[in-house]
This record gives structure tokens, sequence and C-alpha cells, in this order.
């Protein structure tokens, strides 16, 4: 049983001092679960111990313990003034949970993973921008190939995040994300779109020790959302056809949103896709990677993440410019990931209906000139086959 549990039973309060039992009865449940979270300094501290059992046993076990938090802290099962703290506090459970799996497979699930807070250090930094300045946490919120974001507060109190480059040497995948963004602000023409885009608020250089310049994007937070990859760690045999449907909507929505701003994505991955599992409503992110008209400009793909390699079409690999028809097939890998299918093999699971089958595959031919040019079009065929399948009603996605 992990530390977050124990508290959390009001029979054994006594037994654990560090909480005193008034702070229970007045405090949130959620705060105190944010509070165990910022403490812990190992996994066994969020999760409990997993030892005793084979790698099987312990995933099992680290599933069950993830399912109970789950259900304290998922802003589904919490009252409306709870939903922006219980978002907060879930999204860091899965980024836990997720860190967890992987320390597990690793065999470190037992080591230290959160540097120690000792005495009276500062957890958060400023970062100013002309008049603006903001407060970001120190600690990174989720740590990325390009980047890390962290979360913080803008002088008025509104809710923000941040993306600080990962290394000096990667400023100018975030300095052409800045650049994309603000374009398209000001564009008339994309207002559709903008909704469902990072708002940003600027982006400036921080100088580290040492003179080390890391660029900074600022955004605007929103709620709610979560990524594609979380929601499949929630469903880790796939999610339902009629779930993994409505999302992959979502999906070629990101890659319509890329060709009317003028850019091929280049990494429409599952961490690059967030959705509001009951708003349905998208933000699509990850345009650090995005490349700007490419066949005028003869500009190619010049890195791949790793950990989706499977995701790059043949000519990504073969180092050819890529087209919109790049963002279409890895959007279509995404639809495998998302059915429990083997992305690697295009192989999707028996009880997916055909109809789907057929028309994502569309999206996975090798050659580019087999696969759809136009996303809007290809949007469309989708939702008549899914009305077709399914009809049209509402499916609140539920992550527990």
């Amino acid at each position: 049983m992990s530390d977050i549990h124990k508290v959390l039973q009001p029979s054994k309060w006594s037994k654990y001092p560090f909480f005193d039992r008034k702070e229970i009865i007045m405090t949130n449940a959620l705060e105190v679960v944010r509070d165990q979270f910022a403490k812990a300094s190992r996994f066994a501290d969020v999760f409990g111990s997993l030892s005793g059992a084979d790698l099987d046993e312990k995933k099992r076990l680290l599933k069950k313990q993830y399912s109970i938090l789950a259900k304290m802290t998922h802003p589904d099962r919490v009252s409306a003034p709870e939903v922006a703290l219980a978002t907060a506090v879930f999204a860091e459970l899965s980024t836990l949970y997720r860190r967890a799996q992987d320390a597990l497979v690793a065999g470190v699930y037992d080591n230290s993973f959160i540097p120690s807070r000792g005495g009276a250090a500062s957890t958060k930094v400023t970062v100013s921008a002309g008049t603006a300045t903001y407060q970001l946490d120190v600690e990174a919120y989720r740590e990325g190939d390009f980047s890390n974001i962290h979360l913080g507060e803008a002088a008025d109190g509104s809710k923000i995040f941040a993306k600080i480059a990962a290394d000096p040497t990667l400023n100018p995948y975030l300095v052409g994300e800045a650049n994309l963004l603000a374009q398209a602000s000001k564009l008339a023409a994309l207002k559709g779109i903008l909704p469902f885009l990072p708002k940003l608020l600027d982006s400036v250089i921080l100088t580290e020790a040492g003179n080390e310049q890391y660029r900074v994007n600022l955004y605007e937070y929103k709620p709610g959302f979560v990524s594609l990859t979380e929601i499949k760690n929630a469903f880790p045999g796939g999610l339902p056809p009629e779930d993994a449907a409505w999302i992959f909507r979502r999906v070629l929505g990101q890659t319509l949103a890329a060709n009317m701003l003028g850019v091929v994505h280049g990494a429409i991955v599952p961490d690059h896709v967030l959705v509001n599992p009951l708003t349905h409503e998208p933000l699509h992110i990850g345009w650090a990677h995005a490349i700007e008209r490419p066949a005028e400009r003869n500009a190619k793909l010049t890195t791949v993440i790793d950990r989706f390699s499977d995701w790059y079409p043949p000519e990504v690999l073969a180092r050819e410019v890529p087209s919109h028809q790049t963002d279409l097939y890895m959007a279509g890998k995404t639809m495998v990931y998302l059915l429990g299918g083997d992305v690697a093999r295009d192989r999707f699971p028996s009880h997916v209906p055909e109809p789907l089958v057929q028309l994502v595959r569309r999206c996975l031919e090798t050659k580019v000139e087999k696969r759809p040019r136009d996303a809007f079009a290809l949007m469309q065929e989708f939702t008549k086959v899914i009305d077709k399948l399914w009809g049209r009603k509402y499916r609140p996605l539920r992550l527990l």
C-alpha cells in the first residue's frame, strides 16, 4: 500500500504522524494526493511496494494501484469547482504511472526518481518577456524529446505552461513553432482552427549558468486535456472501435489543420494529439517539427522520435520531401495504436469493423501516391462510415 492510499483511509490516520487528522478532514482529498505526489521520492511512495512478484505480477499490481488512485482523482468524479485541480492531479498521476511502468521494465522501480527538495531552495523561476512576468515551476511537469513542459502562472494568476528547449541546440525547433503559431493567430482565414491550437503568449530566451541560452515558449493552459498516450495507457488492450473512431476524426483534424497552415506537421504521434474526454474537443500540439512549404523549399524532416519510429512513412526514412500524405500516414498509424493493433505490421484486432479497417489502410499505403490526398474529403468519408456503423451518439470517454 502506498503512502497516499494510507492517508486517505480514515481508520488509518492515527498511524501516520506526518498527517494531522484535522488537516485530512479540512483538506480536499485531491490536495492530499497532490501534496503526496510532490513529496514522493520513489514510485513506491505513490503506488506502493511491488516486491516479491515477477514482472507480470508487478505490472498487474501497479495497474491496480493506479486504478484506485485514478478513481479518486479523475475529473469525471468530482464536483464542478474541483475539476481544474482534479485535471492537474490526474495528469500528474498518468505521468507517474507511465514512468513507473518504464521503471518496472528497466528494473529501477525502487530507485529514487525525484531530486531532493531539501533546504530553502526555490521551487519557482521567474521568466520576463517585455513588461510581462511569469512564474514557472522549476521541476518539469512533462519531459519530452525536444523540450520539457513546466507549469506556471502569469502575473494575473492565470494558469500557463512553458515549453523549454531540452538543449540549446534544439532552440530552433521552438523558434519555428512560435513563429508558426504567432503567424496563424493573425490570419483571419485560420480563425476556425485557432481554438484547437495552443495559444502562444510569449517566446523568450532563458539564460542559465555558464551563459547557456534556452528558448522558452509560453502558452495559455487549457485544463481537461489528455494525450492519446495517456488514453491508451488506460486501455492497454485497445479502445472500443466506437471510441477510437471519434478520436481518429480529431487526428484527421490535425492533419487538416497542418494543411491549412501550409505545413507538414511531421510528428502526428500519440503524445502530440490531445483531446478532452468529456467535450471531445481536440488540442493540436507538437508543431516544433513542422516544415513550411516543403515541396517549394525541397525541405525534409531531419529528425525522427525514436520511440515512435514505426509511425514514420518510407519517404521520411528515405530522406525524401514529405507531404500532406506523410501526415495522413502517421494518423493511420495512430489509429492502429488506439485500437490495440500491431503498429509495426499495420495489423488490426479482429473485432474492428472491416469498413473502418479499409479506410485506415488507405492512409497506410507505402507508396505516397496511393494515399488519400485530401484530409477534409477523407474526414467526410470517414464520418459516413461511422454514422453507418454506429449512428451519431455522444460517448463520454471514461479513463477508469
